[in-house]
């Protein structure tokens, strides 16, 4: 972020992880003490996820790819029980 000063990157950057990334931890890692999910780093966990967030308005184009909720029906599987056939 070659426009921010150092204290103002290093704050974007402390608020981000606290207001974003932060909270999507703390539901994995209730989520895997509840047993309700495999016991993954919930660091790297919550870095895949957001990844793949991230990754959606460069797919999904209104008119040329399936719907948002298309595209959630799909991948929400996936992200939940991997692509092994089954």
């Amino acid at each position: 972020m070659p426009s921010l000063s150092k204290k103002a990157e290093q704050r974007l950057l402390r608020v981000s992880f606290q207001s974003t990334f932060e909270p999507i931890m703390q539901l994995f890692a209730v989520a895997q003490a509840n047993g309700k999910i495999c016991n993954v780093h919930p660091k790297l966990l919550t870095g895949f996820f957001l990844s793949v967030l991230e990754s959606i308005p460069f797919v999904y184009k209104p008119g040329e790819t399936a719907t948002k909720e298309k595209m959630a029906e799909e991948m929400i599987p996936v992200l939940l029980e991997g692509i092994e056939i089954r």
